[in-house]
């Protein structure tokens, strides 16, 4: 899958640019390691905007429902992204 190479790519790009600064090698556990921890912040990142969208919502007046559909439309996104992200990164090990 496409992304899941540009991902690939972009975490070994990090990771090599990151061993010419401090001049060590990373194991491959350790690329693992990283990846996931990349992803966990990913995850933890959306996860915190949904928590963010969902306080905005609630503190919206219930006649704004047109807002509220916007907002409710987002939450759905970074849900899809956190299974999207999620089902990636399970299909990479």
């Amino acid at each position: 899958m496409t992304v899941t190479i540009n991902m690939n790519s972009k975490i070994n790009l990090l990771i090599k640019d990151f061993n010419d600064k401090i001049g060590i090698q990373w194991t491959e556990q350790d690329k693992l390691e990283f990846a996931e921890m990349v992803v966990q912040n990913c995850i933890q990142y959306l996860n915190d905007e949904v928590y963010r969208l969902s306080k905005t919502k609630n503190a919206l007046p219930e006649w704004d429902e047109e807002f509220r559909s916007h907002i409710d439309i987002c939450i759905d996104k970074c849900n899809d992204n956190i299974q999207e992200i999620t089902e990636l990164f399970r299909g990479e090990s």
